[in-house]
């Protein structure tokens, strides 16, 4: 598949693309915005959110964002980036280690492998019959 033509979503350029959603000189503005992020953070490793964007001049929106992206991490219990669950600060991603260990356990648990699917005797996956809905 060769590359498509598409609208970056930072400047709306239109650029050929690979897969990516950014044209190239937005994906490297976002690169050196993170450089600089990541280098603040290495030198002042207690600083929050707030002060790395007013020392960076990098948006604290797109600072949250290397946070939940698991990119870079900052010092707990400074309150700037919760679990999205329980709501207990965090360094970074989206949830603290015990609602990740949640979520992990209830999705292993969902999980049945394609061969114990099959046993029951039905042929392929189960399907979900709508005639009754129709009229």
């Amino acid at each position: 598949m060769g590359p498509q033509v598409k609208q970056c979503r930072i400047c709306n350029k239109l650029f050929y693309s690979f897969g990516a959603n950014n044209c190239p000189d937005c994906t490297e503005r976002m690169e050196r915005d993170f450089e600089k992020v990541r280098d603040y953070i290495y030198e002042n490793p207690n600083a929050n959110v707030v002060e790395i964007s007013q020392e960076t001049g990098v948006s604290e929106k797109v600072i949250l964002s290397y946070l939940k992206e698991g990119r870079l991490t900052i010092a707990e219990n400074n309150g700037m980036l919760l679990c999205e669950k329980c709501n207990r600060s965090i360094s970074t991603g989206r949830y603290c280690k015990e609602c990740s260990r949640m979520l992990e356990y209830d999705l292993r648990g969902a999980y049945v492998p394609p061969e114990e699917r099959k046993q029951d005797g039905a042929k392929g996956l189960g399907k979900m019959h709508t005639d009754y809905y129709r009229k």
